[in-house]
This record gives structure tokens, C-alpha cells and sequence, in this order.
């Protein structure tokens, strides 16, 4: 996986990733609070049975979500294409499975 790429699911915008990267105690505060926000929102058996859109629908709503309560870019400098990225990797550390994009090519 690269460092940016970009997912295509129907919207009219495509989906912007890069990778979320922990080089200060405000990106790991930032990282613990997105972890702990996936945890709470997301039924993770729910998850898996959805469809590559829904996932990245889902992705994009948690995303937004945590950028409305948190401001990362403001405070921190951390971009949403991050955001989306550290929620991914959350999803796939509670069980969730590949990104639903590469499953669908699998």
C-alpha cells in the first residue's frame, strides 16, 4: 500500500487516504480517541456483512464525525485523508478484514 491513494465508490468525490502517522503525544491522544470512537459506533459482525460502498460510506461518516468533534487539521495539523486511514486500520484491527476495495478485486 502506498503512502496516498484514493478509492472510487460512487460518490462524487472519491475517498482520499494517507497514512496516519504517530510522531507526537497529540497524534497518539488523536489516534486513541479514533479508536475508542470505532469502538463505541461500530458493530464490527455488522461490518463485515456490508458491501465494499457501504463500508466506504460508513468509513466516510465516522470520518466526518471525528473531525467535527476533534478538528484534527486545526489543532494538529492531521489531515481527514489520515483520519480515514487510522479509521480503516481500526476496522481491520477489531476483525473487520482487508479494505473493502481490495476484497472486491480479490
Amino acid at each position: 500500500m502506498s503512502e496516498e491513494y484514493t478509492v472510487e465508490y460512487g460518490a462524487k468525490r472519491p475517498l482520499r487516504f494517507s497514512e496516519y502517522v504517530v510522531d507526537s503525544e497529540d497524534s497518539e491522544d488523536l489516534l486513541d480517541e479514533i479508536v475508542a470512537f470505532v469502538g463505541r459506533e461500530v458493530n464490527i459482525d455488522t461490518y463485515r456483512k456490508m458491501d465494499a460502498v457501504k463500508k466506504c460510506r460508513l468509513i466516510e461518516r465516522l470520518a466526518i464525525l471525528i473531525c467535527k468533534a476533534e478538528s484534527p487539521t486545526k489543532l494538529y495539523g492531521i489531515t481527514k485523508a489520515e483520519v480515514r486511514h487510522a479509521i480503516l486500520q481500526t476496522l481491520e484491527l477489531f476483525g473487520g478484514g482487508r479494505p473493502p476495495w481490495e476484497m472486491e478485486s480479490a
